[in-house]
C-alpha cells in the first residue's frame, strides 16, 4: 500500500518539470576577432552588456510576430533624427587637421555603431554632406548623463552655395548598475536645430527672424512637420505666418526664448479677404527626444466629407445670429433674404469673431437648402 502523500509529491515534481522555464543562450564569434560572445540569453527581450575579452558588446533583443531577433552593437552608437543625410566620424584627439579614426554616411533616420575597437575615441564631428566642413569636435561623454544638448555649426565649403547648417547634438550616457567606467553605453543622435508643423488644412509659408533680420523661410505642407537648421537657439526667435488663403500676417510674435521665464506668443493674426481678423493658435513643444517645435494650427477646423456642396455659418457669443467665417468666399443671399445684415447683427457678428467663440455651427445642404442671413460656402472637400 502506497502513502497517499508520494503519488500527490510526484504530481507536483512532474507538474514544476514542466512549467519550469529553460534559459537558452547562444555565442557568436566575430571575424577578426579571437574572443568568443558567450552567454547571449535570447529568452528575454531587452538590452544586455556583455564581455567580449577587453572589450563589451551590446545584445539588443527583440521580438517580431514571434520571431526573435538578436542585434550584437558596441557601446558607441550614432542616431541620424534630420531630414539630411549625415556623415560621423570619429577622433582620437581634438587637434585641428588629425585624420578621423573612423567615419561613416548616415541616412534619414538611420542608425549606426562606431566599431567595437573605437569605442574609446573621445570626439566625434558631423557635417551634412561633402560641400560642408566638419562641425567643432564634440566631446564623448565618460561620465553618465542623460539628454545633455551640444550646438554644432557646420561652415559651407569655399564656392559652395547656401549658409552655415545649426546641428543639435544629443548626448545620453548610461552606465549599468555595478558597471565600470569601460561599460558604459553612448548614444549620440543628431537632430535639427528646429521644426515647424502646420496643423492647417492647407500649405503655409513661416519666416524666421533673428535680432530683427531675416534667418531662414520654409513652406511645411498641410500636415507636414519641416525642419530647420538657421539657428542654434542662443537668442530670441520670432516667426510670421503667410498663408495663400488670407490677405497679410500682422508683425511677427515671439515663438521662443533662452529664459524660460519669458512667455511666448500663442496667437499669429492675419487677415482674410473680407478684413475679418483671424487669430492661428502657436505652441512650442519639446518632444521625448529634446526637439524642440513649433505648431501653428486653427481653434477650430470645419470639414465637408460628403459629396454635396455645404454652407455653413457659425453661431458665435450669445446673440445665436449667423456671423460668416474667416478664410472663406461669402455667398449671395438668397431671394427673401436681405442683402445686408443689420447693423446690430454685423456688431454682434464681428464681436463674436473677435472674441473667438463658438458655440454651433449652422450647416444647409444642397442648391435648395432654405437659410436665412450670411453664410459660407465650402465646396468639398474644401475646409
Amino acid at each position: 500500500e502506497e502513502p497517499f502523500e508520494f503519488p500527490h509529491r510526484r504530481a507536483v515534481q512532474a507538474r514544476q518539470r514542466e512549467m519550469s522555464l529553460d534559459f537558452h543562450t547562444v555565442s557568436i564569434r566575430f571575424q577578426g576577432v579571437p574572443d568568443v560572445l558567450t552567454h547571449v540569453p535570447v529568452d528575454v527581450t531587452g538590452v544586455h552588456m556583455l564581455p567580449l575579452g577587453d572589450l563589451r558588446a551590446v545584445a539588443e533583443i527583440h521580438s517580431d510576430s514571434g520571431t526573435k531577433t538578436v542585434a550584437i552593437q558596441s557601446t558607441f552608437k550614432v542616431y541620424n533624427k534630420t531630414s539630411c543625410t549625415v556623415q560621423a566620424a570619429v577622433y582620437a584627439t581634438d587637434a585641428e587637421g588629425s585624420p578621423p579614426s573612423w567615419q561613416d554616411t548616415f541616412a534619414v533616420d538611420m542608425h549606426g555603431c562606431v566599431p567595437l575597437t573605437l569605442v574609446s575615441s573621445r570626439f566625434i564631428r558631423v557635417r551634412p554632406s561633402a560641400s560642408y566642413r566638419f562641425s567643432p569636435p564634440i566631446e564623448v561623454p565618460v561620465e553618465p548623463v542623460t539628454g545633455q544638448s551640444v550646438f554644432v555649426c557646420c561652415a559651407p565649403q569655399e564656392g559652395s552655395e547656401g549658409g552655415p547648417m545649426f546641428f543639435r547634438a544629443r548626448l545620453d550616457a548610461k552606465r549599468p548598475i555595478g558597471g565600470h567606467e569601460e561599460r558604459m553605453r553612448v548614444v549620440i543622435s543628431i537632430h535639427p536645430a528646429l521644426r515647424v508643423q502646420n496643423l492647417l488644412p492647407y500649405p503655409m509659408q513661416v519666416g524666421v527672424h533673428c535680432g530683427g533680420r531675416l534667418i531662414g523661410s520654409i513652406v511645411p505642407l498641410e500636415g507636414a512637420v519641416e525642419q530647420l537648421f538657421c539657428s542654434d537657439l542662443r537668442q530670441p526667435l520670432n516667426m510670421a505666418a503667410f498663408l495663400p488663403h488670407f490677405r497679410k500676417s500682422r508683425d511677427t510674435v515671439l515663438v521662443y526664448h533662452p529664459d524660460p521665464a519669458v512667455a511666448t506668443a500663442k496667437t499669429v493674426q492675419v487677415t482674410d479677404e473680407q478684413g475679418v481678423p483671424l487669430h492661428l493658435g502657436v505652441e512650442t513643444t519639446t518632444s521625448a527626444w529634446g526637439d524642440l517645435t513649433v505648431v501653428f494650427f486653427a481653434q477650430y477646423l470645419c470639414l465637408n466629407f460628403t459629396s454635396l456642396p455645404m454652407k455653413y455659418g457659425v453661431y458665435g457669443g450669445t446673440t445665436r445670429k449667423v456671423v460668416p467665417c474667416a478664410g472663406q468666399t461669402l455667398s449671395p443671399s438668397p431671394a427673401g433674404s436681405p442683402a445686408k445684415p443689420s447693423p446690430a447683427d454685423a456688431a454682434a457678428g464681428d464681436a463674436a469673431v473677435a472674441s473667438a467663440t463658438l458655440k454651433s455651427i449652422y450647416a444647409v445642404f444642397g442648391p435648395r437648402s432654405a437659410f436665412s442671413g450670411r453664410l459660407v460656402a465650402a465646396q468639398p472637400p474644401l475646409a
